[in-house]
């Protein structure tokens, strides 16, 4: 039987392994099913190819014979994952699943189409049967480029893993929840939605196709297909006008449909910034379930929107995550669910963006619901209005589908035809965020966490994340910064290099932050500059690129190239009307003051930050503010006033090992008690030995009481240990003190 579509074999394609269809007729029994359930679904008669022929071993001397590859002419293939599919040397693997997906990948649909609603889909459509073990889970994954998502036939119950049947003895004990009925309906319901998508989308090629065909034939002399023959200029003239002239009907009827409310309010003109990118500000959602287990979801939702906004950089021009909760943070809001669209529209006027996106989160049963409106920063007025639900377990998916639809309407909204087309053919790749909801729930926690500064807790959870999705590439970057920010460089070398094999799913600004990580670990603060200016350039409103710039030429004692970095930031944070979220901000800015003689600036600064860090507190804890006013004071050479405030400081804390480590360094470098700063880094040690800060500390203050041979030897060690700018500027300074 042919398929629906000219050009096909077959509608459906079943691949799966022989084992697996030997002991009850699974195999056998899912397919007969599913073509009971495709004729109750589809008024279409389906094809489905299902080859009982037991070719299992695959030998050197095996290739895809002719009429293999023309079965595999199909539009939608549906592999059955189990225990023994994944097999490199198995036929149904090599002949069938990763044959299909190269051929899937150069005909005319593409292996990823989108769907009515906007969101993308492979054909492929994994039907799994047994929990996969990590090894299959991690090739299935790598031959398709990104998270597996099935649809799962699995009876899951203490000691039990094996294929769920139409007709379980015990279904209640099965601790997936599933009924095979409704499983199979998912199935043949997935197939009829990505059939319909495919007819839509050939009878739309064939209708473009249609006005240039007679032309291209007297051209070229001889047949093409009508793919090739769409890619064909078309001559300058009447005809070109025609074709534009329907093609933008057509797309105005298709964005109607699409987004029936609000269309006519969106001229792009207006939401387009002098740099010809939409500037868009994406608020926390509010949680309105009252489940608190949901809270997550509120800055879940936000940061998910924004990373499928940021793999467009040349279109959107997105306000940073942290950079909004810095301006929420000024306007004293705690609970997300008193932002309204009235004070959403002044947080995005301070953050210069034409529109931003809020949103609700709703939940009926074991529904939830996200509502979400753009709306125009200065009017006010509501440009589109979004929905999109889907079950508890699978609340990832509906985040996906929301984030898709908004960025599919703003790159409509530019007609720029040629960026939405190239979209079409590479479609949506967040694989790099994960099709889990509990890893999410866990990686959002650990990100509030560490935009507190809390790095104990964002490494526990997000620990917990990757446990639970070990390619969850956004939680492993949050790793190396936790660990790299504790001063565990081994832990975070080692989570550094598990996200640069991974670096190209990341974002363009993720993927030079990475870099930017790198270099801080491995290469010289010039290196780093490098990386924060190029940050800089395509988030030109982004403060915090300004403050690393300015942090990193102190660290080399460019002070005068780091001043003009600390004022832009300033400016910024004025004009925002927020304060740094950065604990050694002041400590930066008064070193720099200090450094080139600006001294009245300097006053100024430590009056400023003596209100904001004692008088008028606002964020961190009591032990953490008199821990920066000490560090200030240091930098401005008050070392009895220093002293004061980290004594202060670590009495209202005395567990926090930074704080004591960086009294410690204060009293070594500036020579204030070496003796005692060694004490303090000797009982650290003996609590962890092989932390490369405390022995670097220790290496200095053997330097300062000019033990030149130990500190040599402790430091070359460290420096092997952490081949950072700074150690080597210890390292160096003894050898020059050993020298002369």
């Amino acid at each position: 039987m042919a398929s629906l579509i000219e050009g096909y074999e077959y509608d459906v394609f079943i691949s799966y392994r022989q084992s697996d269809n030997k002991y009850d007729g699974w195999v056998k029994t899912f397919v007969n099913n599913l073509t009971i359930e495709l004729e109750a679904t589809i008024k279409d008669k389906i094809s489905v190819y299902f080859d009982i022929d037991p070719r299992d071993g695959l030998l050197e001397t095996h290739s895809v014979d002719r009429s293999l590859e023309d079965k595999l002419k199909c539009l939608i293939f549906i592999p059955i994952l189990s225990k023994t599919y994944c097999d490199k040397n198995a036929f149904a693997w090599q002949n069938e699943f990763c044959a299909f997906n190269r051929l899937a990948k150069e005909d005319r649909f593409g292996r990823d189409i989108r769907l009515l609603k906007g969101n993308f889909t492979s054909r492929i459509l994994p039907v799994r049967i047994h929990e996969l073990d990590h090894e299959d889970s991690m090739l299935i994954e790598n031959e398709l480029g990104g998270s597996l998502r099935s649809i799962d036939f699995v009876y899951k119950s203490p000691g039990v893993n094996r294929p769920l049947r139409a007709n379980e003895d015990h279904p209640g004990d099965n601790l997936n929840n599933t009924y095979y009925r409704d499983q199979i309906n998912k199935v043949a319901n997935s197939i009829a939605e990505i059939l319909f998508a495919l007819k839509l989308n050939s009878a739309d090629k064939a209708e473009k196709g249609t006005s240039a065909l007679a032309e291209s034939v007297k051209e070229t002399g001889k047949d093409e297909p009508v793919k090739n023959v769409i890619r064909t200029p078309l001559i300058a003239g009447n005809k070109f006008w025609i074709v534009t002239f329907t093609a933008l009907i057509v797309l105005t009827i298709v964005l109607k449909l699409i987004f029936p409310s609000g269309f006519k309010k969106f001229p792009s003109k207006d939401l387009e910034s002098s740099d010809n990118r939409i500037s868009i500000t994406v608020m926390p959602f509010r949680n309105l379930t009252n489940d608190s287990g949901l809270d997550y979801l509120t800055v879940g939702v936000q940061d998910w929107v924004v990373t499928c906004l940021t793999f467009y950089p040349e279109e959107f021009n997105v306000r940073p995550f942290a950079l909004v909760r810095d301006v929420i943070k000024s306007e004293n809001i705690s609970d997300f669910s008193s932002i309204t669209p009235y004070t959403g529209s002044g947080i995005s006027r301070r953050l210069d963006s034409e529109v931003f996106l809020i949103g609700n989160i709703f939940k009926m049963g074991e529904i939830i619901r996200l509502n979400a409106q753009l709306i125009n920063s200065e009017s006010e007025e509501v440009i589109v209005t979004f929905q999109e639900e889907g079950f508890v377990d699978r609340i990832i998916y509906t985040i996906d589908s929301l984030s898709i639809r908004v960025r599919d309407y703003l790159l409509i909204s530019k007609i720029d035809k040629k960026a939405f087309q190239t979209e079409m053919e590479s479609p949506y790749k967040l694989h790099y965020i994960t099709s889990s909801p509990e890893a999410y729930r866990y990686h959002v926690l650990a990100k509030e966490a560490l935009y507190n500064l809390d790095f104990n807790v964002a490494l526990r959870l997000d620990s917990i994340a990757v446990s639970i999705d070990s390619n969850f590439v956004n939680a492993i970057v949050t790793l190396c910064w936790a660990n790299y920010n504790m001063g565990k460089y081994g832990e975070a070398t080692k989570w550094l290099q598990s996200a640069i094999l991974k670096r190209d799913k990341l974002p363009l600004v993720e993927q030079i932050t990475l870099d930017y990580q790198s270099a801080s670990l491995y290469q010289t603060p010039e290196e780093q500059i490098k990386y924060l200016q190029q940050l800089r350039k395509i988030e030109d409103n982004n403060p915090k690129h300004c403050l690393l710039l300015a942090y990193t030429y102190i660290y080399i004692n460019k002070y005068d190239e780091a001043l003009p970095e600390l004022e832009k930031a300033q400016e910024m944070y004025k004009k925002l009307g927020a304060e740094p979220n950065d604990l050694f901000y002041y400590h930066y800015l008064l070193k720099a003051y200090n450094k080139t003689g600006q001294h009245r600036k300097e006053s100024k600064i430590i009056k400023r930050a003596e209100e904001y860090f004692i008088k008028n507190p606002k964020g961190s804890g009591a032990g953490d503010r008199y821990f920066n006013m000490a560090l200030i004071y240091s930098d401005a050479g008050d070392y009895n006033k220093a002293e004061e405030y980290f004594k202060k400081g670590i009495s209202l804390n005395p567990g926090n090992k930074g704080m004591i480590n960086n009294y410690a360094f204060s009293l070594i470098d500036n020579n204030l008690n070496v003796d005692r700063g060694l004490e303090l880094i000797n009982t650290a040690l003996e609590q962890d030995s092989i932390n490369g800060i405390l022995l670097d500390i220790k290496g200095w203050g053997l330097y300062r009481q000019h033990k030149y041979t130990e500190a040599l030897e402790l430091l070359e060690k460290v420096y092997q240990m952490i081949p950072s700018y700074e150690i080597k500027a210890h390292l160096d300074s003894v050898r020059a003190a050993i020298i002369n």
